[in-house]
């Protein structure tokens, strides 16, 4: 949707339009990237001796409480072994969510980009035949 959006409003090839898009889509991309470093450092967590990751939650249910009631919500790598016993399933749930919404912005921002400097040269291209047919 975004970059079909793009390339109807580049067609006009308005330079300062098409540099307006530009900037505002590098800015995204820039923002939704960060955005997701900073969550995956965060709250993605790899379990020692296996290929897998787990994402941990900023909400420690009440048996996670008793058991690090002074480390709580940063607990140590042991508690990692059942997530769902450590956080709230809520809070697991949002950080998913963060990280898929920061993710999908990276991504339609890179789209945007991409397509705002393709169909900017197209339409300087289509400029100059114009100016030369005169």
């Amino acid at each position: 949707m975004a970059a079909l959006a793009a390339w109807e409003w580049n067609q006009a090839g308005v330079v300062r339009r098409r540099r307006t898009w530009i900037i505002v889509a590098a800015i995204l991309t820039l923002a939704g990237l960060f955005a997701y470093l900073v969550l995956y450092s965060l709250f993605i967590e790899p379990i020692r001796g296996t290929n897998t990751r787990e994402t941990k939650g900023f909400t420690c249910t009440a048996q996670a409480r008793e058991l690090y009631w002074d480390q709580c919500p940063d607990l140590p790598r042991d508690a990692l072994r059942d997530a769902e016993v450590s956080w709230t399933r809520s809070s697991i749930t949002i950080v998913r969510l963060a990280m898929t919404a920061a993710w999908m912005i990276f991504t339609a921002a890179l789209i945007c980009a991409v397509t705002a400097v393709v169909m900017g040269d197209r339409a300087k291209r289509s400029v100059k035949r114009r100016i030369t047919k005169m």
